[in-house]
């Protein structure tokens, strides 16, 4: 079974820390904005960690980023049917455009069952786009 396509929005502080030469961890905090579901707020907090891998270095800008995330949702839906948390993992390519700008393109799979009830399984799975900022 399959649902619909919603669309989000999200607004977020990362931590860039270098752990070696090639090598980057990122952590990071966001606040989903989502598409409204049945006129009522779809929002999400998310945490993340990360890691960006240069494999021809950092002089070459571009990397690559697996991840993992938790998500806390603030929609009021019914928890004797829908979990409000999940966790899922996610594979992205970067591209450092300048010492202030990165852009990334991601695909994540939830790896947690959102359904309460046994038998079913609600899954999620996105593509992404995101444009860092660091100051």
């Amino acid at each position: 079974m399959t649902g619909a396509s919603l669309g989000a929005f999200t607004i977020g502080v990362f931590f860039d820390s270098e752990i070696y030469e090639k090598l980057d961890l990122l952590t990071s905090v966001g606040f989903g904005i989502g598409e409204k579901v049945d006129d009522e707020s779809n929002n999400s907090i998310g945490i993340g960690v990360g890691l960006q891998y240069y494999p021809t270095g950092k002089d070459g800008n571009f990397f690559i980023q697996p991840g993992l995330g938790l998500g806390f949702s603030l929609a009021n839906i019914d928890t004797d049917f829908i979990k409000k948390t999940v966790f899922s993992g996610s594979i992205g390519l970067g591209v450092d455009i300048s010492e202030s700008f990165t852009i990334i393109g991601s695909y994540e799979s939830q790896l947690s069952n959102s359904s309460t009830i046994n038998g079913i399984e609600i899954k999620a799975n996105s593509i992404g786009v995101t444009l860092q900022y660091k100051f």
